[in-house]
């Protein structure tokens, strides 16, 4: 009876106990509506001990799944890591992961390729790519997104033509100098990054020199006169005393500076030109930092000069153009920071030191003793 009374008067006390209010004061109750929400948003995190792994709760804000591409409005890593064992590189920044700054970095590149002429020569006007000749070219490209490129780029080679025919008798070859810069696309927003061949195309301007010459003299100083039966005489077909003309043979030496040669029709016009350039081709991966390139571009000139014809002498009325095509290489100039594997590795590799120092100590205790 006793054990009830003290178990029933236990309660009582214990419910009277809860039902009680805090009825002291607190500085709270003393804030605006607007003052205490801005309490609880300046107020600091509690300290966690969680020792889990990394970048999980609140900290995925801004992290997207690997297997979705990054778009102008989405810029994130994967969801998932490997916490203690995540790899990171030698400056103990995460790498586990290639960062959008890392793609970013800037690659140059080095070719060598074909230059074309497509100017008035030619019956329809196109030149064969076996008597083009060799250009060189070396760029610079930066990344602006996954698709986008920007591209330096300078070029220099030579052009020339030769047209032997009943309405044409003329050659040139022309010293080319070009610089400019053009936007790349390479269908970085569709195919992914581990297919090892992407094609591209590219717009872009470009301005140039060009210095042209022209083969119209022998070794002795003989003008060259072609005549209708195909071959070359030292006077032309309708000059009284033809019938004494003298046979010539061409020695290819391009004596004879273009515009000083028309400089009666043309005067002196400048050397120098703008074009538009349009590019396409494929970029093949061979290591983490080399691609080989395949291009091709075609430069459309602003002048009509380059091969010293225009309608005005027996030319047509299109501007030159010219066309590059290149074999290049291309290289990462920065250099990716060499992988390691944090914490879990370094313990192992510190065990692994510790029991082979301590398998020498003993080894040397026993040898002591003995």
């Amino acid at each position: 009876m006793f054990k009830r009374i003290s178990v029933l008067i236990l309660l009582l006390f214990a419910g009277y106990a809860k039902a009680q209010t805090d009825t002291a004061a607190s500085p709270l109750d003393k804030l605006t509506p607007e003052e205490l929400i801005q309490y609880y948003i300046d107020e600091p995190e509690p300290f966690s001990k969680f020792r889990g792994p990394e970048k999980v709760g609140d900290s995925l804000y801004g992290d997207l799944n690997t297997q979705v591409i990054p778009t102008q409005t989405v810029e994130a890593k994967g969801l998932y890591h490997e916490g203690v064992s995540e790899a990171v590189d030698s400056t103990g920044s995460d790498s586990a992961f290639v960062s959008t700054a890392e793609a970013m970095k800037p690659k140059v590149s080095l070719g060598a390729g074909r230059l074309g002429f497509y100017g008035d020569l030619y019956s329809k006007n196109f030149q064969s790519p076996l008597t083009a000749r060799w250009g060189f070219d070396l760029n610079l490209s930066q990344r602006l997104t996954r698709y986008l490129q920007l591209n330096f780029n300078v070029m220099f080679g030579k052009l020339g033509a030769n047209e032997r025919s009943l309405y044409h008798n003329s050659n040139f070859i022309s010293e080319i100098r070009a610089g400019g810069v053009n936007l790349m696309y390479d269908f970085g927003n569709f195919i992914s990054d581990k297919y090892i061949v992407r094609p591209y195309f590219t717009v872009g301007v470009s301005g140039f020199e060009f210095l042209s010459k022209t083969d119209i003299l022998d070794a002795n100083g003989n003008a060259y006169h072609y005549w209708s039966d195909g071959s070359i005489k030292n006077m032309p077909e309708t000059a009284s005393g033809s019938q004494y003309a003298v046979d010539l043979k061409r020695d290819y030496v391009y004596e004879t500076d273009v515009r000083e040669s028309n400089v009666s029709l043309f005067g002196k016009y400048p050397e120098r030109s703008f074009s538009t350039v349009y590019g396409a081709g494929i970029v093949m991966k061979v290591t983490e930092r080399v691609d080989l390139k395949f291009n091709f571009q075609m430069y459309i000139t602003a002048t009509d000069y380059i091969d010293g014809l225009t309608k005005q002498n027996g030319g047509n009325h299109h501007k030159d153009k010219f066309t590059y095509s290149s074999v290049s290489l291309q290289y990462d100039l920065i250099a990716k920071p060499l992988k390691i594997k944090r914490r879990r590795n370094l313990l192992l590799i510190l065990q692994q030191l510790i029991g082979l120092l301590l398998i020498k100590v003993i080894m040397i205790r026993m040898a002591w003793m003995t």
